[in-house]
């Protein structure tokens, strides 16, 4: 562990990315992703969908309204421990996540792969026969079509952002066709040999 935040304080190639759950502060070996909670939004929800309750539909109504907010407000928790849950189970369609405190998680870093969506959709159309784009966003979206949650680790290309349970359900049921489409997107664009891992 001290290694980890030797590595976080000292490293002049440490990046950070912003998503809309969780905050990713990337090195070169490790990748840290920190759970974004609004504390003051989850808060303003939870009593507002309290008042709401009150006029609308009761103590019932209420309570499914405040679980709502914190299911949304805390839900970067959750896909952090969605991640670590799966990461053994999900083997080399992901790229490993070592350790969760929940708000915490700490993975592997993967190298960037240049691909467009354009170059990633039609395989992932492939591997479990979907027909079209709109098929593959209704499943996940966000999981599968942005080039962004891919990335090159150990000589393959992998799976980073895998927190969503869908996302999990269908890599657990379709995933050697998945790792064959991952191969043969790597294939085609050399990645296999081409890139040194951490």
């Amino acid at each position: 562990m001290t290694e980890i935040f030797i590595e976080l304080c000292r490293n002049n190639d440490m990046r950070i990315c912003q998503g809309t759950k969780r905050t990713a502060i990337i090195t070169k070996r490790f990748t840290v992703k920190v759970a974004r909670i609004n504390v003051r939004a989850t808060l303003r929800d939870a009593v507002s969908s309290m008042r709401r309750g009150r006029v609308l539909g009761g103590f019932q109504y209420s309570l499914s309204s405040v679980r709502d907010s914190l299911a949304m407000n805390l839900a970067g928790i959750s896909e952090n421990w969605t991640e670590w849950q799966n990461s053994k189970k999900l083997g080399d369609l992901v790229v490993p996540t070592f350790m969760s405190l929940g708000i915490v998680n700490l993975q592997a870093t993967a190298q960037d792969h240049g691909l467009s969506r354009q170059e990633i959709i039609p395989v992932l159309n492939n591997w479990v026969g979907f027909a079209n784009e709109i098929q593959i966003l209704t499943i996940d979206g966000h999981t599968f079509c942005l080039p962004d949650n891919y990335g090159i680790h150990q000589e393959k290309l992998k799976i980073l952002d895998y927190g969503s349970k869908k996302a999990v359900k269908l890599m657990m049921e379709y995933g050697a066709e998945l790792r064959q489409g991952l191969d043969d997107v790597s294939n085609l664009h050399h990645f296999n040999g081409q890139h040194s891992t951490s």
